[in-house]
């Protein structure tokens, strides 16, 4: 894709390029913020040997939203061009493995005490996040549903998992035992939340990093 835009511009044609961020994940170890629509995600390494094997020069990098990465590319005059730029070195993606694995076992025990108990779990958040943990663990084939303030997700359903994804309110006619947060940065407001709508029989629990933190 970057050869054939590299064909269509002129010669020093400029371009900006953003691309999931890898290098966000890694120093997270947050295999839960892969979204399965990402066909590859990047380190600025990477990214500047694939501008580069395209026919383009790096003007300027930066990191957007924590999550993002930018770049200014110019087309080189000759595309086709070899720098000699070696392939970026190999990244070590142990920590993010790892951290699938602690977060599917917490899960697994969750889940485990959940249902020894006679009791059931909701999820508050259909992001990304959440998407992903109902698609790859045991909550999704155990939760009941996936609340979301934003009404234009409301009424429709998780990928792959299928879960439902209904208003707050929803609770209301449905009721959980247990509502696990995943929704990064709103954590606290929402628990805040929870207690104020439905009480303090809920037990609130929340992804933090890599591990299950009980609220």
């Amino acid at each position: 894709m970057l050869r054939c835009i590299a064909d269509n511009l002129t010669d020093d044609g400029v371009g900006l390029i953003t691309v999931p961020s890898l290098e966000y994940i890694l120093e997270y170890d947050g295999y839960y913020e892969l979204i399965r629509d990402h066909i590859a995600y990047y380190t600025f390494d990477t990214l500047r040997f694939a501008a580069d094997q395209a026919g383009f020069e790096v003007l300027e990098e930066e990191m957007v939203n924590r999550d993002t990465l930018s770049v200014i590319v110019r087309k080189k005059k000759t595309a086709k061009e070899n720098t000699g730029r070696k392939n970026p070195d190999r990244l070590d993606v142990s920590g993010l493995l790892k951290s699938r694995v602690i977060i599917d076992e917490e899960l697994k025990r969750l889940v485990d005490e959940l249902e020894s108990e006679g009791k059931n779990l909701g999820i508050w958040g259909a992001s990304h996040q959440g998407f992903t943990l109902a698609s790859t663990t045991v909550i999704g084939n155990f939760a009941r549903y996936i609340i979301d303030s934003a009404p234009f997700k409301q009424g429709r359903f998780a990928p792959a998992s299928h879960l439902p994804i209904v208003a707050p309110d929803h609770f209301l006619t449905e009721p959980v035992d247990a509502i696990l947060i995943v929704a990064p940065g709103y954590t606290e407001e929402i628990a805040k939340s929870i207690v104020e709508k439905f009480g303090r029989n809920v037990e609130i629990l929340a992804l933090k990093s890599n591990h299950l933190e009980r609220i």
